[in-house]
């Protein structure tokens, strides 16, 4: 999912208590996530993007070359 940084740490701001997570520790996650390849062996990859009104578009990826 390609999230917005911005986007996440404003909406995280709206938890409460345990649903609550540092900015930090999200910056930290972000940092280690990897979009997969198709070398990997998936046979479909699709982008989900969340959009202003908090639905998603899911569109396919193309093929790597």
């Amino acid at each position: 999912m390609q999230a917005i940084m911005e986007e996440s740490i404003r909406r995280n701001a709206l938890r409460e208590g345990k649903a609550y997570i540092q900015p930090i520790e999200i910056w930290a996650t972000a940092k280690k996530l990897v979009p997969p390849t198709y070398r990997e062996g998936f046979d479909e990859i699709y982008t989900v993007t969340m959009n202003k009104d908090n639905t998603f578009t899911i569109q396919p990826t193309s093929h790597e070359i």
